[in-house]
């Protein structure tokens, strides 16, 4: 119960973003500049900060695990949209299949691994994101264009979140400490990932259209991505029987809405309505969050 009255904390404060965009206190530009701010420093100064309290080695196995366990989960997922709408239209079918698969797991993940699990959760959301990356630049691309080019692999790989990710995982592993006066001032600007998170994607929410909930074959799609997708997560990691910190952060960066990125894709390499209809499902999986994460913590013994 705790752990949904974290949980809701955290949407009160995405409430407050919605009616801030309402009442048109965050225009596009301040909204992209703030988006900004969010992945290109403060969540990369909230992954250094916290992992540097993390200095057990111990840990590695479990960490080992988490990536394994995540990314046969992520290419299962995959395989298993793209089975179920495999006769769907085919410039859309890239779409549904991403909903699916592929989940908001650093954006909003984050904040709600840190809510449920602490700060001891966010190393393996970390890990869970480095293999949420590799597949979503290559299969998830391959979906799209037929191919995988490997050099947008490899930039997706040199945007600041994913190299203050890797750069974590490497000071983790040679047990390099920072000198406390950086570890405090990156530590104080990463608590602010929180909240303007939350706010943002509240203000998105203001996007959001009736016409978004009229596409079975997305509503579906959302259902795996917010629901079943989580208990399927769970079964796998009871059957291999996960330590608790590892299973939940699979879970949670499961269950969370679809992802920003999905709809970067299909704008880059959709045909078609790809690009509106990924962007509606995004917003639609999101706004659905607010009552299904709250009822898959009820749900799963977190």
């Amino acid at each position: 119960m705790q752990a949904v009255t974290e949980v809701l904390v955290l949407f009160i404060i995405m409430l407050v973003g919605f009616l801030a965009g309402k009442l048109r206190f965050f225009p596009t530009p301040v909204l992209k500049g703030i988006n900004g701010l969010v992945l290109n420093i403060t969540l990369p100064c909230l992954m250094l900060a916290a992992l540097q309290n993390e200095s057990d080695l111990s840990l590695l196995p479990s960490l080992a695990e988490e990536f394994l366990l995540s990314l046969v989960f992520l290419l299962l997922s995959f395989a298993i949209g793209a089975l179920i709408f495999m006769r769907a239209k085919k410039d859309l079918r890239p779409v549904y299949t991403h909903m699916v698969t592929f989940s908001n797991c650093g954006f909003m993940g984050y904040p709600v691994v840190i809510a449920v699990l602490g700060q001891a959760g966010l190393i393996y959301a970390v890990v869970y994101n480095v293999a949420f990356n590799i597949v979503i630049w290559s299969c998830g691309q391959l979906s799209y264009t037929g191919r995988v080019n490997v050099k947008s692999v490899l930039r997706s790989l040199l945007n600041p979140a994913m190299i203050s990710a890797l750069l974590s995982l490497v000071l983790f592993l040679l047990q390099v400490k920072l000198p406390d006066v950086v570890y405090r001032a990156f530590d104080s600007v990463g608590d602010m990932t929180t909240p303007l998170s939350m706010m943002i994607i509240g203000a998105r929410l203001t996007e959001l259209s009736l016409k978004h909930i009229k596409d079975f074959r997305m509503l579906l799609a959302i259902s795996f991505r917010l629901v079943l997708l989580g208990f399927l997560a769970y079964g796998i990691s009871y059957i291999v029987g996960a330590p608790k910190l590892v299973w939940g952060a699979l879970c949670l960066c499961t269950i969370m809405p679809g992802s920003a990125i999905s709809a970067m894709q299909s704008e880059a390499f959709g045909r078609g309505d790809a690009s509106v209809l990924s962007a509606g499902g995004v917003a639609l999986s999101t706004a659905l969050s607010v009552a299904t994460i709250p009822l898959m913590l009820l749900l799963l013994p977190f």
